[in-house]
């Protein structure tokens, strides 16, 4: 491994040279052209001082980065290699994971069905034998009304008990077929995802924006939501660097920016 030899300056000395520079800006008052004179001058010092310090900290550092470079570059072939090895194992049990999701939304499916046919099917049976007991129950109360006309009045009332108890059971075995058919439920599809020690599998919902115009449309007229649409900041400057104080779009203001460009001395 190579060894590198840094040989840093005094740090007190440093920031006592840069404090005085910044002493010495805070006690400029530029109130006339000798002062504004006088502050470019410092500016300039400011800046030749910034530029050997800065020389100064990129001798230093250019050692160590190049050392840094190297050891980056030992690393970066094998860490890659793991990276793509690690994404096609994660790429295939994700696939095998939506895989088994479906083949179980699928059993999820079938069972439903099954489980609709057979209550339809209780429900079904509950009215047939209703239909079933009313229309015994109709038979008898009619033959027990001829027998009453006939004048024969015990066998119109034991005709009368069998209508009644006709209709009785028709509607005490129809409400238990509804009641079966009311407790009918698909069976649980059996767990499909595999179980490992140390490898755990999650889901993070997103969204893309598929349609910036109907997105912008939509925050237009639900601004509770106007988070949702970001300024594009790059594209607005670079407008108003075009168009100056001619630029006119609502929501946005034109401000100039001024600055002083100063070399060293």
């Amino acid at each position: 491994m190579e060894v590198i030899n840094v040989n840093a300056p005094d740090a007190g000395a440093l920031n006592k040279t840069a404090e005085g520079f910044l002493t010495t800006a805070r006690s400029i008052t530029i109130d006339c052209p000798e002062m504004y004179q006088t502050a470019a001058t410092e500016l300039q010092q400011i800046k030749r001082k910034a530029k050997d310090l800065e020389e100064q900290r990129v001798g230093l550092v250019n050692p160590l980065n190049s050392v840094v470079k190297k050891i980056n570059d030992l690393f970066r072939a094998p860490l890659d290699f793991l990276a793509q090895a690690e994404s096609t194992i994660k790429r295939a049990m994700i696939t095998f994971d939506q895989e088994q999701e479906r083949i179980a939304a699928e059993e999820r499916r079938k069972a439903e069905e099954a489980a609709a046919r057979e209550r339809a099917r209780l429900q079904a049976e509950a009215a047939e034998r209703e239909a079933k007991a009313k229309a015994e129950e109709d038979r008898l109360r009619k033959e027990s009304e001829e027998a009453a006309a006939a004048g024969d009045a015990a066998k119109a009332a034991k005709l009368e008990s069998q209508a009644e108890a006709k209709a009785d059971a028709g509607q005490v075995r129809a409400e238990e077929l509804r009641t079966q058919a009311a407790m009918v439920q698909a069976a649980p599809a059996q767990e499909t995802q595999a179980k490992v020690t140390g490898i755990a599998g999650k889901s993070t919902w997103k969204g893309r924006v598929t349609n910036k115009l109907k997105l912008i449309q939509y925050v237009a007229a639900n601004p509770q939501f106007i988070e949702l649409v970001d300024a594009n900041e790059s594209a607005i400057n670079k407008m108003a660097g075009a168009l100056k104080k001619a630029m006119i779009v609502d929501g946005v203001e034109v401000y100039e920016e001024r600055q002083i460009a100063a070399r060293a001395a």
